[in-house]
């Protein structure tokens, strides 16, 4: 009997122990050491503290969502350990922190947050709301708190980790600065998620969205490449005894070329501990590396690893700029071990390519539409009409409304009968001078060299269909390949629109068909409100001028002010008609204005034509998968394929999708084809 009572009791002094209140006031001479008033400058701030506060509390799944860029909202949610219920009073409480303990817990601190000053601030000028669980406690708490007044209650039914709602910090902002800070934001989103392999982040605005790709790995190269985009990353790995550190460098296109005003500026992230830092002499000390070698590089991330004991981080308020012991040797190391690999002169060939051709039908699926959803980042829309758009036209990428007569080539003239004549539509040529080289960087960037080289000198090419599924098959030399060619038909459209940008052959409707930007979103969503509509209407609107300059898609608005017609589209080729519906569906799914910031308005074009590269090549996809094949194949086998083959630059999504196979089965199938 005493002996079970004895168990009984350790087991309490074990659960009191697990239990005990995690966070405590700091001690006054802590507080000496690392009193910084923390100030709340803008939304960026808010966001960089609760992402440390989550990760700090080894969640691996953080959501961020903002309103107004984070002026009017900030909110956050993760699944780490979460809240004791003990300490909702001293939460949110300045110099109240969990982090440290002693004053010699200071020098050597290996968590991100530990002043407790963040949520103290955030509180005293706002209002903050704490939703939590505590791991191995059934109950939650939820906790408001502005300024002195806090009001707490228990909170059933919610899931292990904690939930931050701020709003009311900012009183007074302007559309420009919502831009501004969505840009900043989502860029500190994307640096965090660089150097957390495996932890899943979400971010959700009413403009940009990111999200970390769906990638179990805790290899460091292999996160950073899926997150970029792109197998061409170069690395290199640092270190040194005296004094003791290590360094890994990422970075993307690093190519030959001396700098010039239009050359981008290389962007430096830098970590140390796998804290975000700035460090501006090193910045400087690399680009200087670079220069002596006439070489430039887009994006440089660095990874310091380094005895904690070695580094202040109490510098500033925001910890963004740090202090390392004996820095000069350290960052000197550096700067000569990057020297010594620019030095190898790495050409972007020759730096690490695509995927390497699988075996054959390994990796094709059967998908009949096209998909609107590009590497590095898909699109997450906050508001969920725009959700619903998104769904709508990527899964309706057959355009009810067009007629399904065929497309056919007069070689006298090289114009097309179907539709276009039936409409009755003449072709307007316009020819704007291209003033984004940067888009044309795009493209050449994500060239593959070797890759267009083999196409392009391809002995045989066909379009066949192979278990139900089309794919674009060629020969080189000996080796056979294939790849699906939905694939290869959205990336061509995308750098047709990227290459003719403000060039466009556009094309007029003179007839009485009238395609109803109004009557299409009732359709897409029959439940949608009079308020969504003049939101898409005010976007479209408001980018009418940027639509037209720049991708030559035109529309007019009714006498009685309340609905958009359709009257311009882009001609990408001539020998194709064009597929007015599918445009229009893209158009009314944009989901955001043309920004005036030149920032943002690069990010806007390329995403605009990824939307409408979609809308071109949906219904063309569905017209091989469904018209007469016979005629089908022959028509792009002799017509169009030739245009693509001469013109199209395989870019990654050709590389990462391309099929080898063995000699005698691709031999066989040309054969059949």
């Amino acid at each position: 009997m005493e002996e079970n009572q004895e168990i009984e009791r350790q087991q309490e002094e074990a659960e009191e122990e697990l239990f005990e209140p995690r966070i405590q006031p700091l001690d006054p001479d802590i507080v000496k050491q690392i009193a910084a008033g923390e100030v709340i400058h803008q939304p960026w701030n808010v966001v960089k503290e609760l992402i440390e506060n989550s990760l700090d509390a080894k969640s691996n799944h953080i959501v961020i969502a903002l309103k107004d860029g984070g002026f009017k909202e900030v909110m956050i949610r993760d699944n780490g350990c979460g809240i004791h219920p003990d300490d909702t009073e001293q939460i949110a409480h300045r110099f109240h922190s969990s982090k440290i303990k002693s004053v010699d817990d200071v020098y050597k601190i290996q968590t991100l947050g530990f002043r407790g000053e963040a949520l103290s601030s955030m509180a005293l000028i706002g209002e903050i709301t704490i939703l939590s669980k505590r791991n191995g406690i059934e109950d939650g708490i939820r906790v408001v708190i502005h300024g002195k007044e806090r009001t707490k209650q228990v909170e059933h039914n919610l899931e292990t980790g904690t939930t931050i709602v701020v709003i009311n910090i900012f009183k007074t902002y302007s559309p420009s600065d919502i831009r501004r800070s969505t840009y900043k934001i989502t860029k500190l989103v994307t640096d965090y998620a660089y150097a957390n392999p495996g932890i899943k982040f979400v971010l959700h605005t009413p403009t940009i969205a990111f999200r970390t790709p769906p990638l179990d790995t805790s290899n460091q190269k292999e996160w950073i490449s899926a997150i970029l985009g792109t197998k061409k990353l170069f690395n290199k790995e640092i270190s040194s005894t005296n004094p003791p550190f290590s360094v890994s460098i990422f970075g993307i296109h690093l190519k030959e070329g001396k700098l010039t005003l239009k050359t981008p500026k290389t962007n430096l992230t830098c970590f140390v501990n796998r804290r975000l830092v700035t460090i501006h002499l090193l910045e400087g000390l690399l680009r200087d590396q670079l220069e002596r070698n006439a070489f430039t590089c887009e994006t440089i991330i660095a990874f310091f690893e380094m005895d904690p004991s070695l580094i202040d981080v109490h510098v500033s308020p925001t910890k963004e700029l740090v202090t390392i012991r004996n820095s000069e040797a350290v960052l000197d190391t550096v700067a000569e071990a990057f020297g010594d690999m620019v030095k190898i002169r790495y050409r972007e060939s020759e730096v690490e390519g695509g995927k390497s051709p699988k075996t054959l039908f390994s990796s094709i699926s059967n998908e009949s539409s096209v998909s609107n959803n590009f590497s590095p980042a898909k699109k997450i829309r906050f508001d969920p009409n725009q959700s619903l758009m998104d769904s709508f036209v990527e899964n309706n990428d057959t355009a009810d409304y067009e007629s399904e007569t065929p497309s056919i080539i007069d070689p006298d003239n090289n114009m097309e009968h179907g539709q276009n004549e039936e409409r009755g539509e003449q072709f307007i040529f316009r020819h704007v001078e291209t003033i984004y080289d940067s888009l044309l960087d795009e493209i050449r960037i994500d060239c593959d060299p070797e890759w267009t080289t083999k196409f392009r000198r391809a002995q045989s090419t066909k379009l066949c269909k192979i278990h139900d599924i089309f794919v674009l098959m060629f020969q080189n030399e000996s080796d056979f390949y294939f790849i699906s060619f939905r694939v290869l038909l959205q990336e061509f459209f995308y750098q047709r629109l990227l290459i003719g940008f403000s060039n466009f052959c556009c094309v007029k409707d003179l007839n009485d068909i009238k395609i109803s930007l109004r009557t299409l979103l009732q359709s897409a969503l029959p439940e949608i409100n009079e308020e969504f509509i003049q939101a898409k209407f005010k976007i479209l609107k408001t980018s009418k001028i940027a639509l037209d300059d720049y991708f030559s898609i035109t529309f007019e608005e009714t006498e009685d002010e309340n609905d958009l017609i359709l009257t311009g589209v882009p001609v990408l080729l001539p020998c194709l008609s064009t597929p007015w519906s599918n445009i229009a569906l893209a158009l009314i799914a944009l989901p955001e204005t043309y920004p005036n910031n030149p920032e943002l308005n690069i990010i806007w074009i390329k995403d605009v034509a990824k939307r409408f590269s979609a809308a071109f090549a949906a219904p063309l996809f569905r017209c091989i998968n469904t018209g007469k094949e016979s005629f089908t194949l022959e028509f792009w086998n002799s017509q169009v394929i030739p245009t693509i083959k001469t013109t199209y630059l395989c870019g990654s999504q050709f590389v990462n999708s391309v099929v080898s196979g063995s000699n005698t089965d691709l031999y066989k199938s040309f054969d059949r084809c």
